[in-house]
């Protein structure tokens, strides 16, 4: 028994999820106040699961319980059931209704001695897992007790369930299962509410259960398909989609002339897989004969004792994948001729011989026996060594019937061979933007010894060429360079090997040229001059090689967006498209031959100036003794926020001081030929042109 509660255990989870339904918990009852020990015990809420199908003539229920203490309680308190009709536009038709004229719940133990036979397996199963008193081993701890009755309970909870979802009679027994009795509306549609008829203290608070069956599913007849079989060594794997949640189980059938079928499992079959994975698939592993041809359908069993055969047949066949035996194969060498021999195999269904020839161990770049197989008798092959190339492997490649090969150990054979293969030249090559570097070469044909090719690199033509590969036997090569580099070109050379490891002359250098990904440094805004014509910005030269051009860019003050203006290689620009008295952000991007563009430079915000409509002058006095320079300037109309004063010292005017816009003169120690200006900064942020 011990055994079977434990191949339950690892089923019955695959049972119980097609009885999945929604359940409306309700709140929460206080925890229960023991009034003997004055002990709070907190009730453990689970609900009741259960789903429905619609007849013609009735609906059948069926439900059952997540832990087995609750299922201990259902099984002889029992449930009632009450149901609501909804119509084709979802409304009630009355309200909720009792079906249950009384309780449904197991039968009792009288019953199962009056109604069952020892024929019925399934009913006396199910009477000793619901009133069955269990044994444990003498000597048990508290602890291992308590943990071997609950296992105990579980593995009873496991029973039930399966037997009652396997088994109509077997469900109605357990009272697990309802029949609603009545002509089934297929434009209605109907709940039903489960729910314990008591609830047992101190142990559980059952949740009511809510099923849902739509009545148009009394004419609704899926198909099922989807069968396949996988042709093994002595064996057929049967497999299906998991998809399918209708089923609880399956039967496999199998059949020798597609006729009459054998069921191949007494007891019915439930894969061990999670089906709710949308790719999930079930399978069987049948052994059988090779080469003979079977025949296989399929029979699920519904949680209502229903059994679905699907649509399709589907065949197979043992295939033998065994490669056969492989003998010693050894070698004599006299004089320019080799002789191979070796032992025949064992092996009934040996169909003959090949010696293959590589240029290293597991290579097979040429049959030796290229006239045809070898006969099974032929234990000997020879040949003569300058008919072939200077230093190969050989192996024996022994096949059967079924095509099954195997190899044995190489054996190697050396000729002496001093003579390096001719050069190759590289055909094309080229590297990407993520600096894959590909290159092709032609292949030497008239090389019969040729290993292969090794491909070098360098970052100058001058340069020491490293290699990029070991030897490889194509005319193609990838590999990855730095694109991150000075020096914007690779040169590559290939060099041919030969099977006795003499390496040729090298091809003549192929140059190719890294991708410019790299982009420019971002430029920085030196300057800005507000004049009449507009707004002059200056910004820092380029330093980039592969420089292109500016492109500037100008928005409106709090706008999110940029437009582009001009694209320059100067390293200034006016824009004269600026209105009075407006705030203006200015910023640039750098972008160089190969398209890569700089980061935006950081915005200068610039307030355009305002036409000059009143007569600003500027003096300038010097005062020898002192050798002091004084400026004033008339008071400007519009009140000035500051005073930005412009000085020239070889390079031009450039702002030199900010003052407070009250003030109307300035005094510096400085020169008489110093040439100075000013600009007026208004309280709205607009400027003046400068004055001089």
């Amino acid at each position: 028994m011990k055994s079977i509660y434990c191949w339950m255990s690892v089923c019955i989870i695959l049972i119980i999820l097609p009885m999945t339904v929604s359940a409306q918990k309700k709140n929460r009852q206080p925890a229960y106040q023991d009034n003997d020990t004055s002990m709070r015990v907190e009730l453990r809420h689970f609900p009741i699961l259960g789903l429905g199908k619609p007849y013609a003539d009735r609906i059948a229920l069926r439900w059952t319980a997540g832990d087995a203490d609750m299922l201990r309680a259902l099984l002889h308190d029992g449930i009632l059931i009450d149901r609501l009709r909804i119509d084709a536009d979802n409304k009630a038709i009355g309200g909720w209704e009792r079906i249950t004229p009384d309780t449904v719940r197991a039968w009792s133990k009288d019953e199962f001695e009056q109604r069952v036979t020892e024929r019925d397996t399934a009913l006396l199963i199910l009477a000793q897992s619901i009133y069955g008193k269990p044994t444990y081993p003498e000597g048990l701890g508290i602890i291992e007790l308590a943990g071997m009755q609950r296992m105990e309970r579980e593995n009873r909870l496991l029973t039930i369930n399966l037997y009652a979802a396997l088994s109509e009679e077997a469900a109605h027994a357990a009272g697990l299962a309802f029949d609603d009795w009545m002509a089934v509306d297929t434009t209605c549609n109907y709940v039903y509410k489960i729910f314990p008829a008591t609830v047992e203290p101190h142990v559980v608070m059952p949740d009511t259960g809510y099923v849902f069956v739509a009545g148009i599913d009394r004419v609704r007849h899926p198909i099922y398909e989807g069968l396949e079989a996988v042709n093994r060594d002595g064996a057929i794997l049967i497999k299906w989609p998991g998809k399918y949640q209708d089923f609880t189980g399956y039967f496999i059938d199998r059949s020798e002339d597609s006729l009459t079928f054998r069921r191949l499992n007494k007891v019915v079959y439930i894969p061990s897989i999670d089906s709710l994975h949308s790719r999930a698939k079930f399978s069987y592993m049948d052994s059988v004969r090779n080469g003979r041809e079977y025949y296989y359908r399929l029979t699920g069993v519904t949680p209502f004792g229903e059994f679905i055969t699907f649509r399709d047949v589907v065949k197979g066949k043992g295939i033998d994948l065994t490669p056969p035996s492989v003998p010693l194969f050894s070698h004599t060498e006299s004089g320019d001729r080799v002789t191979f021999t070796w032992q025949k195999p064992d092996d009934s269904d040996l169909l003959g011989y090949h010696i293959v020839r590589g240029m290293d161990v597991q290579s097979v770049d040429t049959l030796l026996t290229a006239s045809g197989m070898l006969a099974p008798d032929i234990l000997e092959y020879s040949f003569k060594k300058s008919e072939q190339p200077h230093s190969s492997f050989y192996r024996l490649m022994v096949m059967d019937e079924s095509y099954n090969s195997a190899f044995s150990e190489p054996v190697y054979i050396f000729s002496v061979d001093t003579v390096p293969p001719a050069a190759t030249h590289i055909v094309s090559g080229n590297i990407d933007s993520t600096g894959v570097v590909t290159v092709r070469w032609a292949h030497l044909k008239d090389e019969p010894d040729l290993r292969g090719y090794k491909v070098l690199f360098a970052n100058d033509e001058d340069h020491n060429f490293a290699p990029a590969s070991n030897i490889i036997p194509d005319t193609i090569y990838e590999f990855h360079t730095s694109l991150r580099t000075f020096t914007p070109h690779l040169y590559v050379k290939v060099i041919a090997v030969d099977a006795n490891y003499n390496h040729g002359f090298p091809s003549e250098a192929f140059q190719l040229t890294r991708p410019d990904t790299i982009p420019p440094r971002t430029p920085v805004i030196l300057g800005y001059e507000n004049l009449p014509s507009g707004v002059s910005i200056s910004w820092s030269p380029s330093v980039d090689l592969s420089f292109d051009r500016f492109v500037v860019f100008c928005r409106t003050s709090g706008q999110d967006d940029w437009k582009q203006i001009a694209e320059t290689s100067d390293n200034h620009y006016t824009d004269t498209t600026v209105i009075a008295r407006k705030s203006y952000e200015y910023s640039l991007t750098e972008v160089d031959k190969s398209g890569n563009r700089s980061a935006m430079a950081f915005p200068q915000t610039i307030v355009t100036s305002a036409p000059l409509d009143e007569d600003l002058r500027l003096t300038r006095t010097y005062e020898l003794p002192t050798k002091t320079v004084h400026l004033s300037w008339t008071k400007p109309a519009r009140k000035a926020s500051a005073i930005i004063l412009f000085k020239d010292e070889g390079e031009g005017l450039t702002m030199y001081e900010r003052i407070d816009g009250e003030h109307l003169n300035f005094s510096e120690a400085g020169s008489p030929d110093t040439i100075y200006g000013i600009k007026i900064v208004y309280h709205d942020n607009s400027e003046s042109p400068l004055i001089k």
